[in-house]
């Protein structure tokens, strides 16, 4: 019972670190590198089940952030611990530092973790996630740094659901990514409409300012 409440504290430090944008986002803005198959158009293809006995990630056309597919997260039975996923294995290069990056939707999860990491190796830093009662419906880009060691030159990408899991609980996961960072640009947020107003206001302030130093 302590190693999961040390493990639930660790994942609440790890989603305090890691950034999150919530949608709705700007359609065409961000820059990052999708992973062969991180967006599930080919089904599961490049991807491996780990643990499937306790569930699965299927690919779902019910709700995705680009193209038709996501990866929806499909528990087998009610579970408290260690959980299942999916990986593939990531060529990188030594010394490089990268955006480890995905789109989540939360779904109906209310409970448990879902996150991306590099199976628990010593320079990972997951992506994970917030989940809460309250829940979110909006897409979130989640994403965090990593710097990969000068003796590495691939990693083993895992997405991953455990601790409190529970059937019928279900998240959406898109567009999976792993990019260099002078290559990463973050997706950008719709405005609110109060701020596009603003900006209007002062531009148009900023306008009548300068034809009248003329």
């Amino acid at each position: 019972m302590k190693h999961w409440m040390i493990i639930l504290f660790l994942i609440g430090i790890a989603s305090l670190q890691a950034t999150v944008i919530v949608g709705p986002f700007s359609p065409g803005t961000g820059n990052w590198n999708t992973v062969v198959n991180g967006g599930f158009e080919s089904g599961l293809a490049t991807w491996g089940n780990i643990i499937p006995s306790k569930g699965t990630f299927d690919v779902s056309n019910s709700l995705s952030f680009l193209g038709s597919y996501s990866a929806k997260c499909t528990p087998a039975y009610n579970f408290d611990g260690p959980g299942y996923g999916i990986a593939e294995t990531i060529a990188v290069t030594p010394g490089q530092t990268y955006v480890l990056s995905g789109f989540f939707n939360q779904g109906n999860m209310t409970s448990g973790a879902v996150y991306l990491d590099f199976n628990d190796v010593y320079f990972e830093v997951p992506v994970y996630l917030p989940i809460s009662t309250q829940i979110q419906t909006q897409w979130q880009f989640i994403y965090e740094t990593v710097t990969i060691p000068t003796n590495v030159s691939s990693v083993c990408l895992r997405l991953v659901h455990d601790g409190a899991v529970r059937t019928g609980q279900y998240v959406y996961v898109d567009e999976i990514a792993l990019t260099p960072i002078n290559q990463f640009n973050p997706i950008m947020i719709v405005p609110e409409p109060s701020s596009v107003l603003l900006c209007l206001v002062i531009g148009l302030i900023a306008l009548i300012l300068k034809r009248r130093s003329n």
